[in-house]
């Protein structure tokens, strides 16, 4: 639970807590035969070729190569990557752990000798030059401070980047085309079983310290604008919010009425056992009413394509059987 709770908190990651890599590569020249140059929020990126071994740092992109058909010579918590995220591609047995997400094993990173390294710019700030010092490194920002920029479309372009980087840009096309097809299917569905238009939030649950700790998605999270797109109503206003969710506290579960409320909570999580908070539970009109909907605890709110279907399939499955 440590994990989860700190998972997009920025990373302080001091000189003197990591060793320094040199730089032992040579810088390639963009206008090379072959060479790929790659934009992202820190500068850009020159590639000689395709990148065929690539380290991921944060889970997101990990899904994404998985998606491009892509297997990672390195990720970080691997362990969190396969208890928190459900996507129909397993990680191959050899793929190595490289640290935590914000804390990555420089060393480790290095022996990988790896032709291009993914983070987010939340983490990567802080020790950028270390990671290009090892390889080119794609640096993005999937969680945009401007209210105007939709998280759903940073999502595809960064995907779309990461297609051109190892040279499988067809492959990201036909991903997210079907992932196009996958939510108008899904409209279709909800449509046709006469929900579209019904009011819903999207929760995340867990306890932490004996303390229920909830967050409602709004309306600029990818999640919440991936479910608004199957037809359904985010019943959840709130102020902007970067990462896309308000936290709250179990007062607000009283406040949203009779909606659909799909939640993301683990199967061991201390609220399943809590006598006041399921007394709490039992008392709501959404699951008196039978819209309380548990959509797994490894519905992934903050991915890629294949994160976005799992987390449509399951919302349709559940709205309409």
């Amino acid at each position: 639970m440590r994990k989860f709770l700190t998972f997009m908190m920025l990373a302080v990651v001091l000189a003197a807590c990591s060793p320094r890599i040199q730089s032992t590569r040579q810088p390639v020249d963009p206008n090379q035969p072959g060479a790929i140059t790659i934009p992202h929020t820190m500068g850009e990126a020159v590639l000689p070729a395709p990148a065929l071994r690539v380290v991921a740092l944060e889970w997101t992109y990990v899904e994404n190569l998985l998606a491009l058909g892509i297997q990672p010579v390195g990720v970080a918590d691997i362990e969190g990557f396969e208890t928190w995220v459900n996507v129909p591609v397993e990680l191959s047995a050899d793929v190595v752990d490289v640290g935590m997400r914000g804390e990555p094993d420089f060393e480790t990173l290095a022996a990988l000798q790896p032709d291009l390294i993914i983070d987010t710019e939340a983490t990567a700030a802080g020790y950028y030059e270390q990671l290009d010092a090892i390889a080119p490194t794609l640096v993005f920002n999937p969680y945009p401070d401007d209210p105007n920029i939709s998280t759903f479309q940073e999502m595809q372009d960064s995907f779309r980047l990461l297609g051109q980087a190892t040279g499988r840009s067809d492959v990201a096309e036909q991903v997210l085309a079907h992932l196009d097809a996958k939510i108008a299917e899904g409209r279709a569905a909800l449509a046709a079983s006469g929900h579209a238009g019904e009011r819903f939030v999207l929760s995340q649950m867990m306890s932490w310290l004996n303390t229920a700790y909830l967050r409602f998605f709004i309306d600029n999270g990818m999640a919440t604008n991936i479910v608004e797109q199957l037809g359904l109503e985010n019943a959840w206003g709130s102020d902007f919010a970067q990462y896309g969710f308000a936290e709250v506290g179990t007062e607000a579960l009283t406040e949203v009425g009779d909606v659909y409320f799909f939640y993301v909570m683990q199967d061991d999580d201390g609220l399943n056992t809590s006598g006041s908070f399921q007394k709490l539970w039992e008392s709501l009109p959404f699951v008196q009413s039978g819209k309380a909907h548990a959509i797994g605890g490894d519905t992934w709110l903050f991915g890629g394509p294949l994160s976005a279907e799992v987390l449509i399939d399951r919302v349709v499955a559940a709205v309409t059987e």
